[in-house]
């Protein structure tokens, strides 16, 4: 990076904001001092464009099959204490008997606010008692289909749905999509996420893996640990689709200024299973990329900031 970067990096970000810069520009190998810091991501840039006022409404797991039906395999919902389903509301023995209904495949009862792959339970049929079990001592719940995903998935870690994350940006009448990435489940694990082991895989414009996977301490893997299949070969085959979805998803809720979307690719649909409104992972996908906001940076900058950013 150049003295000129260096010295805008430091105007602009921060002696902090400046070492994230020249980390991010290292991974790359693009020096540039318009790599987003995390610590003005979280202190200026969330707070601004996901006030919580709407982005927590946005994103609860509840919420999803009401604000964007049609696109999540939950059928069932409690929030306060109250049964929905079907964007209706139902009595206790109601949902009880759907839920029986449903059990004849395997669904999945999760928190509202779960994160991080907590709190998340797989049931199916002879698992009644266990199940009741599980949602009498929680308020705020959801409860899905379980997803039967697609082969090409399935190849690296089958006993996980793994999912792919797309991060998108509205910002004055402009949505556009500010990068992606797969990730992946191991060791048996019934899930993807980073902090329950997984392994997260860059993609590039073209929904094809920019080369290694990457778990949480950010050591590298050429190969998925279990099924040894290597992930330079990944491409996710209805990328376009997924794209026009997430953008088509956030003009609805255009308020909401960056939203993290994850999509499990069924064997015949994809399927929304999260709507990331709290703190949408930029870090990962500005991790060996260039700069993602591009032009947009300086005016959403002086938005959030008040003040002009040094070009």
């Amino acid at each position: 990076m150049s003295f000129s970067d260096r010295w805008k990096a430091l105007r602009n970000w921060g002696y902090t904001g400046y070492l994230f810069n020249r980390y991010y520009a290292g991974c790359s190998g693009v020096p540039s001092p318009e790599y987003v810091p995390e610590n003005f991501y979280k202190w200026h840039v969330l707070p601004a464009l996901n006030p919580k006022s709407v982005s927590r409404h946005v994103g609860e797991k509840a919420m999803l099959d009401e604000l964007f039906p049609g696109h999540s395999p939950t059928f069932l919902t409690r929030h306060a204490g109250v049964w929905r389903s079907g964007g209706e509301s139902t009595d206790d023995a109601r949902a009880r008997s759907i839920l029986c209904g449903h059990l004849g495949s395997p669904v999945v009862v999760k928190k509202s606010d779960s994160a991080r792959g907590n709190d998340i339970h797989f049931f199916s049929a002879g698992d009644e008692q266990r199940i009741f079990d599980a949602i009498d001592c929680r308020e705020d719940l959801c409860i899905q289909h379980a997803i039967v995903q697609h082969p090409l998935m399935s190849a690296y870690h089958s006993a996980s749905v793994n999912t792919v994350r797309l991060l998108t940006f509205s910002f004055r009448g402009d949505i556009r999509l500010l990068g992606s990435f797969a990730r992946f489940g191991v060791g048996g694990a019934n899930v993807d996420n980073l902090h329950a082991g997984g392994i997260m895989v860059k993609l590039d414009g073209c929904g094809r893996s920019t080369g290694d996977g990457y778990d949480l301490e950010l050591r590298a893997h050429a190969a998925h640990p279990d099924s040894g299949r290597p992930f330079r070969s990944l491409e996710v085959h209805c990328w376009q689709q997924l794209q026009d979805t997430a953008m088509e998803l956030h003009r609805h809720v255009a308020e909401v200024g960056i939203i993290g979307w994850d999509f499990a690719i069924g064997a015949d649909r994809n399927w929304l299973l999260e709507c990331n409104t709290e703190h949408p992972s930029l870090f990962v996908v500005q991790f060996q990329s260039p700069p993602v906001f591009s032009d947009l940076l300086p005016d959403m900058y002086e938005a959030v900031t008040g003040k002009r950013f040094v070009i």
